[in-house]
């Protein structure tokens, strides 16, 4: 199906023309032309090829004769391959979101954009596609507009991750391809450690309120 933004030519600007699959909920669609929408009202102007972000999404706007369209990554190839729509990217920003408000955070959740980096161990490259998150230890610091915060590492490890040599740097979207298990937790706030499924904030054990969330492989 598509949605078509409406506000964009009150501005001078050509609508936005979103493909996106009939299972994403309407509200998650409504929230991503209101972003598009509300961009270009403050004064943004799109050209093709152009990289936006969006909360978790990165897209690429693509030009056709009437209206933009919007192209989402695979999330299976490094570097990005573009497809068109954005059915994959709104998944993600629903699973995060779920995620993140059956914690009952008083804060709103803390997206990473897929441009933004982390720091993983050496050895998490390891870790098996369908390994379970139990496999990892993920913890946030304090972020910064290229850095997530975000520390992914191995439970198991036999490595001093003290050690900076037995760190790496990687982008966010690098950690979704191949990590795909935990990308659902990655809008956690700052403070959050996550250790063999148990999840603290500062400090404080939460439990979720949703343990359907456990039965997609999160937690």
């Amino acid at each position: 199906m598509d949605a078509v933004t409406t506000r964009c030519s009150d501005y001078g600007h050509k609508e936005f023309m979103l493909t996106v699959d009939s299972t994403v909920p309407e509200s998650d669609i409504t929230w991503l032309i209101s972003q598009i929408e509300r961009s270009v009202v403050n004064g943004a102007v799109y050209a093709e090829g152009e990289l936006i972000d969006f909360g978790p999404l990165l897209l690429q706007v693509k030009e056709t004769a009437e209206h933009y369209c919007l192209n989402e990554p695979d999330f299976e190839k490094i570097p990005i391959t573009w497809v068109r729509g954005v059915t994959r990217s709104l998944r993600l920003l629903r699973q995060q979101k779920d995620i993140a408000e059956s914690f009952d955070l008083t804060e709103e959740p803390n997206f990473c954009s897929p441009r933004q980096s982390c720091l993983t161990g050496v050895d998490v490259k390891d870790i098996d596609l369908n390994g379970d998150l139990n496999l990892f230890v993920l913890e946030r610091a304090n972020s910064e507009v290229s850095d997530s915060g975000w520390f992914v590492g191995r439970c198991d490890t036999n490595l001093d991750y003290s050690d900076p040599q037995t760190l790496k740097r990687v982008s966010i979207y690098e950690v979704l391809v191949n990590h795909p298990q935990i990308a659902g937790v990655l809008a956690m706030p700052i403070g959050t450690k996550i250790v063999r499924n148990s999840v603290s904030v500062n400090g404080k054990l939460l439990k979720s309120s949703d343990r359907s969330l456990a039965s997609r492989g999160n937690l």
